[in-house]
């Protein structure tokens, strides 16, 4: 059948050595990603310079700077749109 799914055509493939459950994982610029989850991210020190608008991670490394993880309070900067 031509309309079957890559992924179904491979997990009957794989049924034959037993594997049970496939997870694929698209690539990051076709994917979401939840403003709570770059914050996250950047509450810990990583870096989301790849996940987010330029101005984005700018706020999130100068929201988040100088602590060590925890709760930060104020504004959502993720949610604040740049200035044009």
């Amino acid at each position: 059948n031509s309309k079957t799914s890559g992924a179904k055509v491979l997990a009957d493939m794989l049924k034959g050595y037993g594997v049970t459950h496939v997870f694929m994982v698209p690539a990051v610029d076709q994917t979401y990603l939840s403003a709570s989850l770059a914050r996250e991210v950047a509450r810990y020190g990583g870096d989301v310079s790849a996940l987010v608008h330029p101005a984005v991670a700018l706020a999130l490394r100068k929201k988040f700077a100088g602590q060590g993880g925890g709760r930060a309070g104020g504004g959502d900067p993720v949610l604040q749109r740049p200035p044009l």
